[in-house]
């Protein structure tokens, strides 16, 4: 027979818990001391937590929290970083333009530090040339030519490149620790990427680990994590790099994708936790001062336009095949949507299907006509034969549409 040791209920600080009458195991009391942390803070006057870092009213970067940046190779993430780096140690915290016309503005009162660790850069140029553009974007250097660039106090930068890759977790965790004993201000810390960080990101262990470190320097000092990954090509989708990509995509309070294409990039939002997830910004490359700008209204327009078009000609290439020197030609009669969706997202060179599912449902809701020859076609997306969960799309006449429409 087991013997089931007697509880007693207690009520502490309004929390109904039950504890053994013997000694306390350290994991009890452990649990108990977070409860009580908790209930003190419920005693603050609590409000929905505000960024610290916006672009154009778009929450970027929250205080307390891990901020995801992740792209592929030439996306500009580092870019992002930078200026986001810049306006956090700009004397002026609501500067009209730090870049271009990039608009950002930080709402926090708390002095703060900036921290950025860099993983693969080089030493003698590279990262140099990076930290350089973020201290001239910032207006703290006049000239990107300067040959006397003053000390920081509020801006910190360092580099694991010459740390052997085994080593790596170890000193950015000493390193973490030992600022934040030696001041009291609040940590903002970059971490350029955090992929190259030295442990088996494809073990789900590593990737847990790393990402408790950080919260755990979250939840008990004053630190803010923006962390940078790759993303790589695995099959027929792009995503972050192995576990520890999805860890801090589940861990992450904002998540954010770089798409880049033709001078052009799409900031995405994968991931928002405190506010309704926003649409995408986008940004052109300025080749004179090596910077992003925020598009206006028409790039936007010729963006949209232009990847529009580019998925039609994809949907005529699924769906059409030509006979006889291109004479004649074939249409299928459908095709399962995941398997089109898929497609077009690798072809056109991006993460995710959802940026194609909206241009697609674009296609379908303003009824674009999709011509092949002389003859014009609409998309139309449904169930087969009305029934099942899974969707094809179609290509059809007008009539025809006109008939499943109302139908």
């Amino acid at each position: 027979m087991i013997n089931i040791p007697e509880y007693k209920e207690l009520t502490a600080n309004g929390l109904n818990s039950l504890i053994l009458e013997s000694q306390k195991p350290e994991s009890v009391s452990k649990l108990l001391q977070i409860s009580d942390k908790i209930y003190n803070n419920l005693q603050k006057k609590l409000i929905k937590p505000k960024p610290i870092v916006t672009i154009n009213d778009i929450p970027i970067v929250f205080p307390y929290a891990i901020t995801l940046i992740q792209g592929q190779k030439g996306s500009f993430k580092s870019m992002i970083v930078g200026m986001i780096a810049s306006i956090v140690i700009c004397k002026n915290k609501n500067l009209e333009s730090v870049n271009g016309n990039l608009h950002l503005d930080t709402i926090d009162s708390k002095e703060t530090i900036l921290v950025y660790i860099d993983t693969e850069r080089d030493l003698k140029n590279g990262f140099p040339y990076a930290i350089k553009k973020i201290l001239y974007n910032a207006k703290i250097i006049d000239s990107f030519n300067s040959d006397s660039i003053p000390k920081t106090e509020n801006f910190i930068y360092t580099s694991l490149a010459e740390i052997e890759t085994d080593l790596r977790q170890t000193y950015i965790i000493d390193f973490l620790d030992y600022l934040n004993q030696t001041n009291n201000k609040h940590i903002i810390c970059i971490i350029d990427v955090a992929t190259d960080l030295g442990i088996d990101f494809n073990k789900s262990n590593d990737s847990v680990n790393l990402m408790q470190f950080f919260n755990r320097l979250i939840n008990l000092y004053e630190y803010t994590f923006i962390i940078v990954i790759h993303e790589n090509q695995t099959g027929k989708e792009k995503k972050a790099r192995g576990h520890f990509g999805s860890e801090a995509l589940n861990k992450s309070v904002t998540s954010f994708s770089c798409i880049a294409k033709n001078g052009f990039l799409e900031f995405q939002n994968l991931h928002q936790r405190y506010y309704k997830k926003s649409e995408s910004l986008h940004f052109k490359y300025n080749e004179s001062f090596e910077t992003l700008e925020l598009t206006n209204e028409n790039d936007v327009i010729t963006i949209f336009n232009d990847s529009i078009n580019e998925i039609i000609e994809l949907i005529k290439e699924n769906f059409i095949c030509f006979e006889n020197d291109n004479k004649d030609f074939t249409i299928a009669t459908t095709i399962k949507a995941t398997d089109l969706e898929k497609f077009i997202s690798l072809r056109i060179g991006i993460k995710s299907n959802s940026i194609v599912k909206q241009r697609l449902n674009h296609i379908l809701n303003e009824k674009i006509p999709i011509p092949i020859k002389e003859t014009n076609y609409y998309l139309y997306k449904s169930k087969l034969n009305g029934h099942g969960n899974i969707y094809f799309y179609r290509l059809l006449l007008e009539s025809e549409l006109n008939n499943e429409l109302n139908f």
